[in-house]
């Protein structure tokens, strides 16, 4: 009687293990996975816009461009001199997650089209366009943001968590979009958007989600820095700021010389973005 008892318990005990396995193997699936992204630059804008990939994939970008320039993806410190109408890769690990802008520089300044009007100053990105809307002084709608972070696993890395009241992050499709009009008379709703991440006054990335990771920073002290966003890109007046001391990395990412092309102004023309797992 007992025996059976005991065999039948077994049979579902089982059963819940492989499920969580399966769980599991299906979670980490994506790390160290291959990917290849296909992209061309046309214009101001690249194609398709954002290249989406998973947290610590390998990923490989082809890209074609219309014009001699380089292309640089902030946050992850990578760039990569194209010549028009041939095609070029980028390789990299995908290990922080989140939304990093992806700008390119015109070789040629004859060719350059500018993008002052939208706030973009040369390299630095310290600063995105500040909204003309204030929230009313008392306010019970006003945002705050708070912010925490948590020394990552690798030296110089760093975890971002973000805790936010009366705002809402973009979710679906439909409200990121919203972004790629820079008119804030088109956004209806005020308490909706994203946040932006600043290091040391460098714009690392923005983000839909309340969690960030960041790698590659420098030893020593380090300013970071978030802030409200509208859909349509510009900074509301609501930020929390904090300096870590961080440890430095030794295998840091790519490090560029912005010397090289000081000359030419740089256009924001889409966006790498790496999904958690």
């Amino acid at each position: 009687m007992k025996l059976g008892l005991v065999k039948g318990l077994v049979g579902p005990f089982l059963f819940i293990l492989l499920i969580i396995g399966c769980s599991d193997s299906q979670n980490d699936s994506n790390i160290g996975s291959e990917i290849t992204i296909s992209v061309e630059k046309v214009g101001d804008v690249l194609d398709p816009k954002d290249i989406k990939v998973k947290h610590k994939q390998n990923v490989t970008i082809s890209i074609k461009s219309d014009a001699d320039g380089i292309f640089h993806i902030h946050g992850y410190n990578l760039e990569q001199h194209l010549k028009s109408g041939e095609k070029s890769e980028i390789n990299l690990i995908a290990d922080a997650t989140g939304r990093f802008p992806i700008g390119f520089h015109v070789s040629d300044s004859k060719s350059a089209h500018g993008h002052e009007e939208h706030g973009h100053e040369e390299h630095g990105h310290e600063e995105h366009n500040k909204c003309d809307y204030q929230f009313p002084l008392g306010s019970p709608d006003i945002p705050v943001i708070t912010l925490n972070t948590t020394k990552g696993q690798k030296p110089g890395s760093l975890i971002v968590n973000i805790n936010i009241t009366n705002f809402k992050l973009a979710s679906g499709p439909e409200e990121k979009d919203g972004h790629s009009n820079h008119s804030t008379d088109m956004q209806e709703d005020k308490n909706i958007g994203h946040w932006h991440l600043y290091v040391n006054n460098e714009l690392k990335g923005m983000y839909y989600d309340e969690t960030a990771t960041i790698e590659g920073l420098d030893s020593g002290e380090n300013v970071i820095k978030v802030a409200l966003s509208s859909l349509t890109h510009c900074e509301y007046d609501i930020i929390a700021e904090s300096t870590i001391l961080s440890e430095g990395d030794s295998n840091k990412h790519d490090e560029h010389d912005h010397n090289d092309h000081d000359d030419h102004k740089e256009s924001i023309i889409g966006n790498f973005i790496v999904e958690p797992n």
